[in-house]
């Protein structure tokens, strides 16, 4: 061994040896480099990365199928309430159950709050965050459920219910049977001579064209018919005047699907006063149909579009969410990167 080695210097180097032509480098300097005065090269100083602290939102599977599940959940459910027979029959109990739904959006908005203000530095963390997409989706499921039911239901399913709870009667002869009679009726098959006498058609604009015709029959007895009871009716399905609705031009045709709409029933009946004055007939007790082939097809018909438009609502909405969920999921896994 050396007798002239020091051993390590505070530098990490070895000692010269006594004599080496190295010993006359300044200790300023480190193998060809500028250095601190503790011999640390500046070099290595200026390898030194600046520290970035990198951090990743963790991925929340549960939190992921839960927003996906509950609020489809909470919109089938309150969608279904106002859609169907319970909100024909216990309106009460269907608006209790749809403001339960709302209760319990608001419950997680306030969980959703209670969370940011517990940890208001970093409320934007994954499951904070979550929690306030969870809220959001639940009311967005909530408003969507309660405009859709009640246009389903108005539209759809109360027709239905009504036209199911009034009486059905069959070979009703249009020319002997008055008004009065069957003011119960939803759907009547009317005698196989019964059509349409479209030449004492008219109409009532009120922005919309309210189109009337009256039920007759054929043969002598149409010849003699002054009082017209039972008409047909449709709006804006009238062609320069005719009476072009439904099935009116279907020879098969003979029977009648009750006109449910209670703001539309005013204007029929001004219609049918303004044909009363411009052909001179009479109609006492006037009852306003849809001229079908078949009145139990038709109103099969209007349950089928219902419970179409049921589960269309549900695989739309179901398929909003799974998008909406993905993209809550990409962006709060997004990169965030802050200089330490």
């Amino acid at each position: 061994m050396n007798p002239s080695y020091a051993g390590p210097t505070s530098a990490g180097y070895g000692a010269l040896p006594a004599g080496s032509h190295l010993a006359s480098i300044p200790a300023a300097y480190s193998y060809g480099y500028p250095a601190h005065d503790d011999g640390i090269p500046y070099y290595a100083e200026a390898k030194k990365a600046p520290n970035f602290q990198t951090t990743r939102r963790r991925l929340n599977v549960v939190a992921m199928v839960l927003s996906v599940i509950l609020p489809w959940l909470l919109f089938s459910l309150v969608f279904a309430v106002l859609s169907f027979s319970i909100h024909y029959s216990q309106t009460m109990e269907a608006y209790l159950y749809v403001g339960l739904g709302f209760l319990f959006v608001v419950i997680v908005g306030v969980a959703a709050h209670g969370a940011m203000r517990r940890d208001p530095e970093h409320y934007l963390q994954y499951q904070p965050t979550w929690l306030v997409f969870f809220f959001v989706t639940c009311l967005l499921a909530w408003i969507l459920a309660v405009v859709g039911g009640k246009t389903n239901f108005h539209s759809n399913m109360q027709p239905f219910y009504d036209i199911t709870n009034l009486n059905s009667y069959i070979l009703v002869d249009p020319s002997k049977s008055r008004g009065q009679r069957h003011m119960d009726a939803g759907r009547i098959i009317f005698t196989a001579n019964a059509h349409l006498n479209v030449r004492l058609s008219t109409n009532f604009m009120n922005h919309d064209a309210y189109c009337v015709a009256p039920i007759t029959v054929a043969g002598p007895s149409n010849g003699n018919m002054s009082r017209f009871d039972f008409w047909a009716v449709g709006k804006n399905c009238c062609r320069d005047g005719d009476f072009r609705c439904d099935a009116w031009d279907d020879p098969k045709a003979k029977g009648g699907l009750r006109e449910m709409e209670d703001e539309d029933r005013p204007f029929y009946r001004l219609a049918v006063q303004q044909a009363q004055a411009k052909y001179g007939i009479k109609a006492e007790h006037p009852l306003f149909f849809h001229w079908v082939r078949d009145p139990a097809l038709s109103l099969v018909a209007y349950q089928y579009e219902g419970f179409k438009y049921y589960f269309l609502g549900m695989f739309g909405h179901f398929v909003l969410q799974i998008a909406l969920v993905l993209l809550a999921a990409m962006s709060f896994t997004k990169r965030s990167e802050t200089p330490a």
